[in-house]
């Protein structure tokens, strides 16, 4: 997995070695076994991730001082009101948030000649463009 994470490399280096030590099925699903384990890792941080953000906005929004002239409204009305709303929010989200790890695989490599690239740096210099994926690595 590690391999994967490393810019330099990604999915290639283990879709090239597996396609030299396996026959083309087998290595497509070794390759394909990689990639479904860096996404279940993926969504497991993600899903850290979105309860922390929750976390903190309720923590913030408890200590705000706002007056609000506040309107009646019932539960069952306010959860017909934003149960569809979440459920796009999250949905949108997901989406996005899943694009991050294709858009990591699809990005071009770093050098692979670059024996001075520290990868760790190279995450944290990147966690505004792969903010999940950093965590993961």
């Amino acid at each position: 997995m590690a391999v994967v994470l490393d810019p330099c490399f990604k999915l290639k280096y283990v879709r090239f070695y597996f396609g030299r030590l396996y026959d083309v099925e087998e290595a497509e699903n070794f390759t394909m076994k990689v990639k479904d384990t860096l996404l279940r890792l993926f969504e497991y941080y993600m899903n850290v991730d979105e309860n922390v953000e929750v976390v903190h906005r309720v923590g913030t929004s408890i200590n705000e001082d706002v007056n609000v002239d506040l309107m009646v409204v019932d539960d069952d009305m306010l959860d017909d009101l934003t149960s569809p709303l979440k459920k796009h929010l999250k949905e949108e989200g997901g989406v996005q948030r899943k694009n991050e790890l294709e858009r990591y695989l699809g990005d071009d490599c770093e050098d692979h000649n670059d024996f001075k690239l520290d990868i760790l740096g190279w995450w944290r210099r990147n966690a505004t463009n792969y903010k999940i994926l950093s965590k993961v690595a």
